[in-house]
């Protein structure tokens, strides 16, 4: 005969895996978005696939990305925070003025810009400026226009995240297919 004590310790064990996975600083955030929502987002007239490891908030209408390991902040670790920039205008930048944009972007937060470079992104390119910033030579931010696009996407983390940042932007695509993945609404 089984005592209450021998039943309570499936649960105890499935409550210590659990606590343990917490505290070893498995990050589940993104997982658990990617349960709930999909692959990707809509946003714009764009679809926008998101990285596996990575959750999406949108408290202001616009999807903001994270990859935020447990203890970021306070121990100082990877992480990193990629949004998109709409121009009001709805007038895509031209491209003489993407250097101008990104130049601008930097200086204003801190940051100097150290390469640049081109990525392809559904039949045209995001021109890609990557600057560090002046205070601890750890943060990086990159401002991408996408041509032709009222869209620039946009990166601060660390460099771990560089190569998802990059896979996002090859990976997406203008939205052909309406209800698909989690919509995010227009800024107004």
């Amino acid at each position: 005969m089984m005592t209450k004590r021998w039943k309570r310790r499936p649960f105890l064990a499935i409550l210590a895996v659990i606590v343990g996975l917490v505290l070893s600083g498995i990050e589940l955030a993104g997982p658990e978005w990617h349960l709930v929502h999909g692959d990707s987002v809509h946003y714009r007239g764009w679809r926008i696939p998101i990285p596996y490891w990575f959750c999406v908030t949108n408290a202001t209408s616009d999807p903001k990305l994270w990859k935020l390991p447990l203890g970021a902040f306070k121990w100082h670790g990877p992480y990193a925070y990629i949004s998109f920039l709409a121009r009001r205008s709805g007038e895509p930048l031209a491209p003489a003025d993407y250097r101008r944009f990104a130049e601008d972007a930097a200086r204003r937060q801190g940051y100097r810009l150290t390469s640049e470079r081109k990525i392809p992104v559904d039949g045209t390119f995001a021109e890609c400026f990557e600057s560090v910033s002046t205070e601890d030579n750890k943060t990086h931010q990159i401002v991408c226009p996408i041509r032709g696009s009222i869209l620039a996407a946009t990166y601060i983390g660390s460099p771990n995240y560089f190569p998802d940042f990059y896979s996002m932007l090859q990976g997406m695509s203008r939205d052909r297919t309406a209800g698909v993945g989690h919509k995010v609404p227009p800024s107004r």
